[in-house]
């Protein structure tokens, strides 16, 4: 009797814990390149708010970085959002002020490095930054497949 009790309990924290996990967030960070990132870490001026599930190498050199961030960060990333390799952690970035939440699910432009970043700005002069990154991050997740 007591075993099936301690197991009930077990079985009702592990649950719990499972159930916690699977509100998290999930979103698909699109690079061009494999990115170097040696933290399964996702981060905030330093502070780690969320993490890498997956790193997949699509056709033609695109890369996927699946990640999750709780709840309670959700409503940092926005159509204003992009990600950043720097030390070799994926930081998220504000690339305006302002900006929408996004869907769940949804792709986000990742930069291999700041002068990666400050080529794409170069690039996409004549049309919002944030707009720009959203419309490579969509071409990028479809020719991943």
């Amino acid at each position: 009797m007591k075993r099936a009790c301690i197991f009930a309990a077990l079985m009702t924290l592990l649950l719990s814990g499972c159930m916690t996990s699977s509100q998290d967030q999930v979103y698909s960070v699109m690079f061009e390149e494999t990115p170097r990132l040696f933290d399964a870490g996702v981060y905030f001026q330093g502070e780690r708010i969320g993490e890498i599930l997956s790193n997949q190498s699509g056709p033609a050199l695109v890369h996927k970085v699946t990640i999750s961030v709780p709840e309670s960060v959700r409503q940092m990333v926005k159509t204003s959002t992009a990600f950043i390799v720097s030390a070799g952690r994926l930081n998220l970035i504000q690339l305006a002020p302002h900006g929408e939440l996004l869907p769940l699910g949804s792709a986000v432009l990742g930069f291999q490095s700041r002068g990666a970043l400050i080529a794409f700005r170069l690039k996409n002069l004549m049309q919002p930054l944030p707009t720009a990154a959203l419309q490579e991050a969509a071409r990028l997740h479809d020719a991943a497949g």
